[in-house]
C-alpha cells in the first residue's frame, strides 16, 4: 500500500514559498524555487520517471500508479 511508505521514516517539508522559507528560517530552496510551478514539477517528475523506467529500475506498468502520487502533491504548491 502506497500510504505506508510515509510511515517509514520522518521529513521536514519545505516551505512552499521562497519567503516563507525565509520566514521560517530555513535556508532551503522552496517548492516555488525548486519547481515554479505544478506543471513544472510534473513534468520533471515524468521525466524522472520515464529515466528510472529506461534505466530497468520500474517497471513501464507503473508509471500510471506513480504519475497518480505526483498528482496528490498539487495541493502542495502557491
Amino acid at each position: 500500500e502506497k500510504s505506508l511508505v510515509r510511515l517509514a521514516g520522518g521529513y521536514i517539508p519545505f516551505a512552499g514559498t521562497t519567503a516563507q522559507a525565509r520566514a521560517a528560517g530555513d535556508s532551503r530552496s522552496s517548492i516555488e524555487g525548486l519547481y515554479g510551478d505544478f506543471d513544472d514539477y510534473l513534468a520533471k517528475y515524468e521525466a524522472a520517471t520515464d529515466a528510472l523506467i529506461a534505466e530497468g529500475f520500474l517497471l513501464p506498468g507503473f508509471k500510471a500508479a506513480y504519475m497518480e502520487i505526483a498528482q496528490e502533491n498539487e495541493s502542495l504548491f502557491p
